[in-house]
């Protein structure tokens, strides 16, 4: 013979036939049979059927498992007419299954556990007037998640919803975000309100962590409220919180109230916030990504603007003194980069050469990118040798960045007439030169990034170009680039120069395909830069 356990939770009846070798009850959703009020454990009791015999043992639960008002303990025998006691509510044991009325189906008060719109309308059926309400409703809560609104606007659209599908004193809506739960929303009796709320601790728990739909009934009366004081502060009669639940994460919670004496809140209003609770939940994700577009969206626009600004700010062709060729090229691994590289040819006819990287990426390098160019512009005019420039290009990157933002360059300066080149390497790779006959050499490479200590001192250096030599300045990014843990490095730079030939601009564009080829087309991970400078 089959028992049944059969009762009330949240205005419905509840029904569990006892036909299985072990029953789990309790609040939370992985229970067999689940119970969902505060006075009930996680996991309360367990049921067990052995030989057509059932058994009720209490898991050590907080408020006790009694059959006919006598502790269960470690195991009780069941029979039929026997009244079982999970905290404060209360079941009977039957031998047939009972029911209110046909199609009177249990529903869990969990709002982790989805109510099917179709099942709440069949229910609503039997009362025209509601069922048409229900209707109208879920329609209206229907066109709300298909409007493309603001966070704030949407807000204010749930509020209103609620407030016409529940008699309410005061609707919140509340978001987590991974923290506490903050009111983002409020109505009061019709009208918006910034009054705060204080929220019993046991049902915020209750809703956040366990996802369980909140009901209560009768406040005043109900002992497991009395001692609450946010409850009774408010004067609460009857109240219903409901997490936001969007797949497997909770955003918040919906609280419903009202402290008018009066009929109280029951399952039927528990579904509809429920369900109203998840299609908001949906709506506030959907109006979230709509944000985040936007302003990824506007993060572009920015970001595309910036780079123009950066390319306006890069010499557009290199000076050509009598008997030298040059070109350059940079290519930024994201929308802005921190290379950088600038010509300037002043009245005597020297050329001052400026290339340099940012440490980093993104808008903070570009920034200092595009202040390092302009402060050099204005200090090339006064003559200033290397050693000077960097003197000063460095107490300005000193005095102007935080701790920890520095540059590595290569400042240097060419006399066409006497064909010297004097320059201070600030902790940038060493330049490649390379001489008529296949004859290659890297120059010394002394002092330290600009930026990195206030007097910073730097060493310049001086060669004397021969006719036909080649030097090659570059950024990191082009000898770092790899591929199947292997750098392009210094050899593959030099090798793709020597294996080019013509003028700057083509042994440039030659190098930059040899790279590409060697990454096998994938873009490049950081930015890179090269200048070539040849003695016709």
């Amino acid at each position: 013979m089959t028992l049944y356990l059969t009762g009330r939770v949240a205005g419905h009846r509840m029904c569990w036939p006892l036909n299985g070798p072990s029953h789990r009850v309790g609040r939370a959703i992985d229970n067999d049979v689940q119970v969902a009020d505060p006075t009930v454990s996680k996991h309360h009791a367990r049921i067990t059927v052995e030989a057509g015999v059932c058994v009720v043992a209490d898991l050590a639960s907080r408020n006790g498992t009694r059959v006919n008002g006598h502790p269960a303990g470690d195991g009780v025998t069941l029979a039929a007419g026997d009244r079982v006691e999970f905290g404060h509510v209360t079941f009977e044991v039957d031998d047939r299954e009972r029911g209110d009325a046909p199609g009177d189906e249990p529903v869990h008060a969990a709002a982790s556990l989805s109510i099917p719109a179709g099942q709440l309308l069949a229910r609503l059926r039997s009362e025209p007037d509601a069922g048409a309400r229900a209707v109208h409703l879920l329609a209206e809560a229907g066109r709300l998640l298909v409007q493309p609104k603001t966070l704030d606007a949407s807000f204010e659209q749930i509020l209103a919803i609620v407030e016409r599908a529940v008699t309410s004193s005061r609707i919140v809506l509340l978001l987590g975000d991974g923290g506490a739960p903050r009111p983002v929303a409020s109505r009061s009796r019709g009208r918006a309100t910034d009054a705060p709320l204080q929220l019993s601790r046991t049902i915020l728990r209750q809703v956040l962590e366990e996802r369980t739909s909140v009901l209560v009934q009768d406040a005043p009366a109900d002992p497991r409220y009395q001692t609450q004081q946010s409850i009774v502060a408010e004067r609460v009669h009857t109240a219903i919180a409901v997490p936001l639940i969007d797949g497997d994460r909770v955003l918040g919670l919906l609280y419903v109230d009202h402290n008018d004496a009066g009929p109280a809140y029951g399952g039927r209003e528990l579904e509809i916030v429920t369900l109203l609770a998840n299609m908001a939940a949906a709506k506030i994700t959907h109006a979230r990504l709509l944000e985040a577009e936007a302003r990824h969206a506007r993060i572009e626009q920015e970001l595309a603007m910036a780079r123009e600004i950066q390319l306006t700010i890069l010499p557009e062709s290199p000076p050509a003194p009598a008997g030298y060729r040059g070109w350059a090229h940079l290519q930024s691994c994201h929308e802005v980069g921190g290379d950088l590289y600038d010509w300037f040819e002043t009245p005597g006819g020297a050329v001052y050469l400026l290339i340099g990287d940012v440490v980093g990426k993104g808008l903070g390098a570009a920034l200092l990118m595009s202040s390092v160019v302009t402060s050099a512009r204005m200090l090339y005019e006064d003559s200033p040798t290397p050693a000077e420039l960097a003197r000063r290009l460095n107490a300005m990157i000193h005095r102007s960045t935080h701790t920890g933002l520095f540059v590595t360059a290569i400042v240097g300066r060419l006399d066409p007439a006497t064909h010297r080149l004097t320059f201070v390497n600030a902790g940038h790779p060493r330049p490649i030169v390379i001489e008529p006959g296949a004859y290659v050499y890297e120059l010394d490479d002394a002092g330290i990034p600009l930026g990195v200590a206030a007097d910073g001192r730097h060493v310049e250096q001086t060669l004397e170009l021969a006719p036909g030599a080649l030097v090659a300045f570059y950024t990191d990014g082009i000898t770092e680039a790899e591929r199947d843990r292997e750098f392009f490095g210094v050899d593959g730079l030099i090798g793709a120069l020597t294996a080019s030939s013509g003028a700057p601009e083509q042994r440039c564009r030659d190098t930059l395909a040899t790279l590409t080829s060697f990454r096998d087309g994938r873009p490049p991970e950081d930015d890179l830069t090269l200048i070539l400078l040849e003695r016709s």
